[in-house]
């Protein structure tokens, strides 16, 4: 580790703090794309599952030897959703948030690089989005049955697999409510030629 002078350590710390208070406007951001996505379609928030890393406990059961990682659980993160019933059929609801594809576009070991973050491709590079994810009957781990290997920025188009269907939204299409509403609207309509339905038209 390179010896910073005082100022350099100041400014350094500058940084964190408004980077800290970067996420945290952020994140209020996201949430709020999560339940206005949610009442769209007729569903609730129902749990959340960290996908980059574990998730760092509290009271006794936080472990400080944890990776800085699991600190920051909304790295990669689903949401899960809920489901509605149509007719026999019941389909699953979530959105996966992809802060940064920059850990997939590399190229290099995964396996020893999710502290180096200088291992990561570059931020230009790399791209924030969030996945839809909506499955027919199924209602297993979305990483598992349809994003992994999905996950580098060149992976922009939409992915079926199965029951299984997600599509991929850069972060920027989410910038009002009118582009918000286009993209929902773009979404149902996919749904509605796959799967033949309509979700923002059914109660859960």
């Amino acid at each position: 580790m390179d010896k910073l002078n005082s100022t350099e350590i100041n400014n350094a710390l500058k940084d964190v703090r408004n980077a800290y208070r970067l996420l945290a406007l952020y994140q209020k951001r996201l949430l709020d794309i999560v339940k206005y996505a949610a009442n769209s379609f007729n569903v609730t928030f129902d749990s959340g599952w960290s996908k980059f890393s574990s998730t760092a406990r509290h009271g006794n059961r936080a472990y400080i030897d944890r990776v800085s990682w699991e600190w920051l659980s909304l790295y990669l993160y689903e949401f899960n959703l809920g489901a509605v019933q149509i007719g026999n059929d019941r389909y699953n609801f979530k959105i996966v948030h992809q802060a940064d594809t920059g850990f997939y576009d590399a190229s290099v070991n995964k396996k020893i690089m999710h502290e180096n973050v200088q291992e990561f491709s570059s931020v230009d590079t790399s791209i924030t989005r969030l996945f839809f994810v909506l499955s027919k009957n199924d209602n297993g781990c979305p990483m598992i049955n349809i994003l992994n290997g999905n996950l580098k920025a060149q992976d922009n188009d939409r992915i079926i697999n199965g029951n299984w269907l997600a599509v991929p939204y850069n972060l920027q299409m989410f910038s009002s409510q009118l582009s918000t509403d286009d993209v929902l609207n773009g979404f149902n309509n996919i749904c509605n030629n796959i799967f033949g339905i309509d979700l923002m038209y059914v109660k859960s």
